[in-house]
């Protein structure tokens, strides 16, 4: 289903803000969520766009205004996350999700400390409600526009929510929800 780049930003902004819902039991944090989501809904172009960071020379904001997008599933099997995502080991964070989440799992009690040793267990234990707002979906680019695939079979690596496919991952999630981007024209 196509959607607008406005609705894509908010999902950037929401998933930035929603880390200050961490460590929330249940009720609080789907509470937690609703209010920065209605915060989110009504801000305006120019406020998401400044809550957008770049990435080195990447003008996200400007960059998502010129795809066009869609709502879609993407499958942990051939998408990619950001490399060195939460601060892991570059070497875990290599493959598809699921790939990733099979390294990851056994071993992060083992990691050093870094973002995704608290990251990920809490999007576990909230993977249910995570999954099912649509502003907390995952954002997808083509492999290849601006970063390279890791195999032939991935197809899509995430320009946000690489944490959330992770935890989603090792939660029995095969699929994920995405903003998916079409390459750039």
């Amino acid at each position: 289903m196509p959607v607008s780049p406005a609705e894509v930003k908010q999902c950037f902004v929401l998933s930035e803000m929603v880390k200050d819902c961490a460590g929330q039991d249940t009720r609080q944090f789907r509470r937690c969520i609703e209010e920065k989501e209605q915060a989110v809904r009504a801000m305006n172009a120019s406020q998401l766009n400044q809550r957008i960071p770049n990435v080195g020379d990447r003008v996200r904001a400007t960059e998502y205004d010129r795809r066009e997008w869609r709502f879609d599933t993407i499958s942990i099997d051939h998408t990619q996350v950001f490399g060195d995502a939460g601060e892991l080991p570059p070497e875990l964070t290599w493959g598809s999700v699921k790939d990733v989440a099979a390294r990851v799992g056994p071993k992060l009690g083992l990691i050093p400390q870094c973002r995704a040793k608290t990251a990920i267990p809490g999007i576990i234990s909230m993977a249910e409600i995570i999954g099912s707002v649509k502003l907390l979906s995952v954002i997808a680019l083509p492999t290849g526009d601006p970063y390279r695939a890791y195999s032939a079979s991935i197809k899509w690596h995430l320009d946000d929510g690489s944490m959330r496919s992770i935890g989603l991952a090792l939660s029995g999630r095969i699929a994920l929800n995405a903003y998916v981007a079409s390459k750039l024209p």
